[in-house]
């Protein structure tokens, strides 16, 4: 198998037309990032013990890594995407409600106030 980049899936097929690479959303990609550690790790238990290819210990690292990743996930949103955001700020009942109370600032604390889980 080896370790090209060819066995490792990192061959983009070309793409015809201009139209640029649909880049994934940060919850998309730690989500894909998940489940290709999930599926490196299958069978094994976990990553505890494992080590780099210079003999160093690295699988305790990784398995934190992934386990704080999974709880990240598995939180109601953990990861808020820019453009919902911006849809419910820009939706009359928002634009309504905060005109006397500085709207950008009231959305900004709501959507905090959701991210933290408060």
């Amino acid at each position: 198998m080896g370790n090209s980049k060819h066995s490792a899936g990192c061959q983009f097929p070309a793409r015809d037309g201009a139209e640029p690479f649909p880049f994934p959303t940060v919850g998309q990609a730690a989500q894909r990032l998940l489940d290709a550690l999930d599926e490196l790790a299958e069978g094994s238990g976990g990553f505890s013990g494992w080590e780099n290819a210079a003999g160093r210990a690295a699988g305790d690292a990784v398995e934190e890594a992934r386990h704080e990743l999974r709880t990240l996930l598995e939180r109601p949103r953990a990861l808020p995407e820019p453009a919902i955001f911006e849809k419910v700020f820009r939706s009359p009942p928002v634009q309504r409600a905060a005109e006397s109370m500085g709207w950008r600032g009231l959305a900004e604390a709501i959507w905090r106030a959701a991210y933290e889980g408060e």
